[in-house]
Protein backbone atom coordinates (compact mmCIF):
# COMPACT_ATOMS: atom_id res chain seq x y z
CA UNK A 1 0.00 0.00 0.00
CA UNK A 2 1.60 3.23 -1.14
CA UNK A 3 1.12 6.47 0.79
CA UNK A 4 -1.53 7.91 -1.52
CA UNK A 5 -5.25 8.31 -2.11
CA UNK A 6 -7.00 5.39 -3.82
CA UNK A 7 -10.36 6.13 -5.48
CA UNK A 8 -12.89 3.42 -4.68
CA UNK A 9 -15.79 5.10 -6.50
CA UNK A 10 -15.29 8.29 -8.55
CA UNK A 11 -19.01 9.08 -8.42
CA UNK A 12 -21.56 6.89 -6.66
CA UNK A 13 -24.34 5.94 -9.05
CA UNK A 14 -27.04 6.06 -6.36
CA UNK A 15 -27.47 7.18 -2.78
CA UNK A 16 -26.44 4.52 -0.25
CA UNK A 17 -25.20 4.00 3.28
CA UNK A 18 -21.86 2.46 4.18
CA UNK A 19 -22.72 -0.39 6.54
CA UNK A 20 -19.32 -2.06 6.96
CA UNK A 21 -15.59 -1.60 6.45
CA UNK A 22 -13.03 -4.42 6.66
CA UNK A 23 -9.29 -3.93 6.23
CA UNK A 24 -6.07 -5.76 7.14
CA UNK A 25 -2.51 -6.24 5.93
CA UNK A 26 -0.44 -9.39 5.55
CA UNK A 27 2.39 -7.69 7.45
CA UNK A 28 3.57 -4.26 8.55
CA UNK A 29 1.33 -1.32 9.41
CA UNK A 30 -0.37 1.52 7.57
CA UNK A 31 -2.91 4.17 8.52
CA UNK A 32 -5.97 3.87 6.28
CA UNK A 33 -8.73 6.47 6.20
CA UNK A 34 -12.01 5.73 4.40
CA UNK A 35 -13.68 8.95 3.20
CA UNK A 36 -16.87 10.09 1.52
CA UNK A 37 -15.86 13.33 -0.16
CA UNK A 38 -13.82 15.05 2.58
CA UNK A 39 -15.77 13.46 5.46
CA UNK A 40 -13.96 10.71 7.38
CA UNK A 41 -15.89 7.46 7.73
CA UNK A 42 -13.13 5.65 9.64
CA UNK A 43 -9.40 6.07 10.24
CA UNK A 44 -7.71 2.81 11.20
CA UNK A 45 -4.23 1.65 12.07
CA UNK A 46 -4.01 -1.46 9.91
CA UNK A 47 -2.01 -4.57 10.85
CA UNK A 48 -2.21 -8.30 10.23
CA UNK A 49 -4.69 -8.62 13.12
CA UNK A 50 -7.03 -5.85 11.96
CA UNK A 51 -10.38 -6.71 10.38
CA UNK A 52 -13.94 -5.45 10.78
CA UNK A 53 -14.04 -1.78 11.73
CA UNK A 54 -16.55 -0.37 14.21
CA UNK A 55 -17.76 3.13 15.11
CA UNK A 56 -18.20 4.28 11.51
CA UNK A 57 -19.17 7.94 11.02
CA UNK A 58 -20.37 9.96 8.02
CA UNK A 59 -21.76 6.81 6.37
CA UNK A 60 -24.32 8.54 4.10
CA UNK A 61 -23.31 8.54 0.44
CA UNK A 62 -25.20 10.75 -2.01
CA UNK A 63 -25.34 10.15 -5.73
CA UNK A 64 -22.09 11.38 -7.35
CA UNK A 65 -20.12 11.38 -4.06
CA UNK A 66 -16.50 10.28 -4.34
CA UNK A 67 -15.39 7.47 -2.02
CA UNK A 68 -11.67 7.17 -1.32
CA UNK A 69 -9.19 5.26 0.83
CA UNK A 70 -6.24 7.36 1.97
CA UNK A 71 -3.15 5.38 3.00
CA UNK A 72 -0.39 7.08 4.99
CA UNK A 73 2.42 6.32 7.43
CA UNK A 74 3.20 3.03 5.68
CA UNK A 75 5.67 0.95 7.65
CA UNK A 76 6.33 -2.10 5.43
CA UNK A 77 2.59 -2.84 4.99
CA UNK A 78 2.14 -5.53 2.36
CA UNK A 79 -0.89 -7.12 0.69
CA UNK A 80 -3.48 -4.78 2.19
CA UNK A 81 -7.01 -6.04 1.52
CA UNK A 82 -10.25 -4.21 2.21
CA UNK A 83 -13.99 -4.33 1.60
CA UNK A 84 -16.66 -1.66 1.89
CA UNK A 85 -20.26 -2.81 2.38
CA UNK A 86 -23.34 -0.75 1.43
CA UNK A 87 -27.08 -0.72 1.88
CA UNK A 88 -29.36 1.26 -0.41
Amino acid sequence: AADKTYTIDPGAATARTISGFYIKSASGTVTATLKVGTAVVKAASVTDSTGDQTSLANTSVSANDVITLVCSSNSSALDVIFAVEYTE
